[in-house]
């Protein structure tokens, strides 16, 4: 292990494993991770103090993502386009009898671009790698051409929506740049175009276009990650658990067999048992 600290809270940024993760949740052994493209990963603090490193945040004109990054960004459809592209790139280099300008024909019409725009990529790929044939646009987390007190009209107008009937999406936009401009009277507001494709974008994870249930079920939904519960005196938390036995009881007033089942009550503090009551079908109560 380097002499180097290694900070873990949540939201530090960490490259471990040959990826870049975020952490979101920090327990007694172990820190759970996200990739920022919706993979999670538990890590125990051993290894990320054995192999992992903090990413240091850099200025806008030091802002180069590194290639393994890049790539670790891109979802699993995007990444295997990025690798048919590179084995039909790769076939160019192979030396062979027939000549580059018509391998270069044939690469374009497999993939379905010109015959420049192949010698175009094949540049970047001899100087980047397959790094070099990621568009650069896919690993965004903002769009740069709209204004951001826009975005900002556009979720206040989709919380509006979180408790009422579904709308559409224009009426969501004809809002949004109503309330932008009333804010921002000079503002510009993004195209229709644009706009619909930045709505699709903020209104990821919150369901205002589908079902009503299931967006106000997300609405209620804890914000931030959840953690674990840390008791600081005795009686403070009681766990309940039910457990259905493999033990019959005769019911004394019908003589019916009836399945039994344990629930236990347990202080989470001192993990002392505080109370065992065996019950017929389901448990109710303790």
């Amino acid at each position: 292990m380097s002499d180097a600290v290694l900070e873990v809270r949540v939201g530090a940024r960490i490259w471990f494993d040959g990826a870049a993760w975020t952490v979101c949740a920090v327990n007694a052994s172990t820190v759970r991770l996200h990739s920022g493209v919706g993979h999670y990963r538990l890590a125990s603090i051993d290894d990320l103090l054995g192999s992992g490193s903090t990413i240091e945040p850099v200025g806008a004109a030091e802002a180069e993502v590194l290639p393994s990054v890049m790539l670790a960004s891109l979802t699993s459809k995007q990444r295997a386009a990025v690798e048919r592209e590179a084995a039909v790139l790769t076939e160019l280099l192979v030396a062979d009898d027939v000549s580059m300008a018509e391998r270069a024909e044939a690469a374009a019409r497999t993939l379905g671009v010109s015959s420049r725009t192949v010698r175009r990529r094949l540049s970047r790929f001899k100087e980047l790698g397959p790094a070099g044939l990621v568009d650069e646009r896919l690993t965004r987390t903002t769009r740069r051409s709209v204004d951001p007190r826009w975005d900002a009209a556009c979720l206040e107008v989709l919380k509006e929506y979180a408790t009422q009937s579904t709308p559409s999406k224009q009426t969501v936009m004809r809002r949004a740049t109503k309330a932008f401009l009333a804010a921002v009277p000079d503002g510009k507001p993004p195209s229709e175009s644009v706009a619909y494709e930045r709505l699709v974008e903020l209104d990821h994870g919150r369901y205002t276009f589908d079902d009503a249930k299931q967006r106000r079920s997300v609405a209620k939904r804890p914000q931030g990650v959840l953690g674990q519960l840390r008791p600081t005196r005795p009686g403070e938390y009681i766990l309940l658990d039910g457990y259905k036995l493999d033990v019959f009881a005769m019911e004394p007033v019908t003589m019916r067999w009836v399945n039994t089942e344990l629930t236990v009550a347990m202080d989470l503090f001192d993990r002392s048992i505080k109370g065992i009551r065996l019950r017929p079908f389901a448990a109710r109560s303790a």
